[in-house]
């Protein structure tokens, strides 16, 4: 886990529990800190604010994206709905890696560099 040290009794629970939690003082600094212990690789699932932070600060090398046939309607939270905003010109196109099906789910990899 990755904390910023405002959940003292979550984080000693899930130390116990075994986990070994790494405060930083944001997502930056704490990507920062993964790599001087070896971690090269993460997965990170957090939803629109995280997804945002990573895309802007430059630190996703592969987008993976689950497209479903739900409509969710008005005031829900878009997928990219906290990065940056850009014009047709100024967006970047990205180069898809792989596409699969499960269900009626399509999954779609893009490679961001």
């Amino acid at each position: 886990m990755i904390s910023d040290g405002s959940a003292p009794e979550r984080e000693g629970a899930l130390e116990r529990a075994g986990a070994t939690v790494l405060r930083a003082a944001g997502t930056v600094a704490a990507l920062r800190a993964l790599k001087t212990m070896g971690v090269n690789s993460l997965y990170a699932e957090g939803g629109a604010g995280l997804a945002g932070e990573l895309l802007d600060t430059g630190s996703v090398d592969r987008l993976i994206i689950f497209q479903s046939p739900v409509v969710l309607g008005a005031g829900a939270l878009g997928a990219f709905d906290r990065t940056g905003s850009f014009s047709l010109e100024q967006a970047s196109r990205l180069r898809v890696v792989r596409q699969r099906r499960f269900g009626d789910d399509d999954m779609t990899i893009y490679a961001l560099r």
